[in-house]
């Protein structure tokens, strides 16, 4: 979390401080950018998929934006990499800022640096991934990684790839479903973290994980507001639509649960594990999503959240996922990482609970819980 700006300070350019835990946004989010700078101070915003992104200024926050060329490198090559395509706009309607982008990565200094986008890279490919890392551009390079990447396949090459590129890099995590729902993943991650220590690497476009990333190290984590920012879909092709139905983040589960299944949590309406302190919600149950698909249940006038469910949905993921990385993230370094993990462990103590009581019908503890909750204390 970042420290609010003073109303009225001027135009001096505030940089991502190290271990931030920043939102993931893309167009159909844009309406919470407000909203993400005044409760966490900054966000990573996802570029056009047909088009180079250079950056906005937004009221000179750290918003970051990603290219969002997970493209493989056969059609990198064949449209040349989208390097010659026109710069956006900005997230005020204006030209892209002349700036080479908006978000202070860091570790780095307090100017702003800009996301270079990648094609996906294949395992093992390590001549691909060398020549994502010399990119000439000065910058953050996005390395959009498949999961074997954290596996034995992959790990070691990718590990010294990056120390010898020394420069910072953004992970986007690449798989059909959760990608570090594969045993070993999540200590690949970390032992990534751990021997790259002098790197400032990222990990964006990911779920709560990245709070986890952020107290083994990592240097920034980004979590995706919808389903569809949470991974990137790989490979492409058949599947990876939009989920139609909103996902809630359940803080007490460290689980998202789709607005249809949140019934077959509870035993009732006063059941206080769906009951939600965040700012979104300031006491209402998540039930309120529970109503027929494209409605919600009491919004309040003129919020965001009047908008509709899935931008009411994406209000609460924003508060409570913020509200989640708080303890991690003030905490010293050295706590970091306990304390990451006694909250998983909670929270596989209460998805047990519930399923226990609920059956089938209620969620089952992710296989990336149980690995956070195994990893050595």
């Amino acid at each position: 979390m970042l420290a609010p700006r003073p109303p009225g300070s001027e135009a001096a350019f505030h940089p991502v401080p190290d271990g931030s835990v920043l939102p993931y946004l893309t167009d159909s989010g844009l309406a919470l950018v407000d909203e993400a700078l005044t409760i966490v101070g900054g966000a990573v915003v996802a570029g056009r998929p047909d088009r180079s992104v250079i950056g906005v200024r937004y009221r000179n926050r750290p918003v970051l934006v990603d290219p969002a060329t997970y493209r493989t490198a056969e059609q990198a090559a064949t449209d040349g990499g989208g390097a010659s395509a026109p710069p956006g706009r900005d997230l005020i309607g204006g030209g892209a800022a002349a700036l080479p982008g908006v978000g202070g990565w860091p570790g780095l200094s307090d100017r702003p640096v800009r996301l270079l986008g990648s094609p996906v890279i294949a395992v093992a490919d390590r001549d691909a991934l060398a020549s994502a890392l010399a990119a000439p551009e000065p910058g953050v390079v996005v390395l959009a990684l498949p999961r074997g990447w954290l596996l034995a396949g992959g790990l070691d090459t990718l590990t010294k790839e990056v120390i010898a590129a020394d420069r910072p890099v953004a992970i986007v995590l690449a798989h059909r479903g959760n990608p570090l729902d594969r045993v070993g993943t999540v200590a690949g991650l970390v032992a990534l973290l751990r021997e790259t220590r002098a790197v400032p690497i990222g990990l964006i476009r990911c779920d709560v994980s990245v709070i986890g990333a952020v107290a083994h190290g990592a240097a920034l984590g980004a979590v995706g507001l919808l389903p569809s920012t949470r991974h990137q879909w790989w490979p492409p092709g058949g599947g990876g639509r939009a989920a139609r139905d909103p996902h809630l983040f359940v803080p007490d589960l460290l689980t998202y649960v789709p607005a249809a299944r949140l019934r077959a949590l509870v035993d009732d309406e006063q059941d206080q594990l769906l009951v939600c302190a965040c700012q979104a919600c300031d006491g209402r149950s998540l039930l309120r999503f529970a109503s027929e698909p494209g409605t919600i249940a009491g919004p309040r006038p003129g919020s965001p959240g009047d908008g509709g469910t899935v931008l009411a949905a994406a209000l609460h993921n924003l508060h409570a996922t913020e509200e989640t990385s708080i303890p991690v993230i003030e905490s010293s370094p050295g706590k970091r990482a306990a304390c990451w993990q006694r909250m998983c462990l909670r929270a596989v103590d209460t998805l047990t609970t519930v399923r226990e009581r609920r059956g089938d019908r209620a969620p089952a503890v992710g296989a990336w819980l149980t690995q956070w909750c195994d990893l050595p204390a």
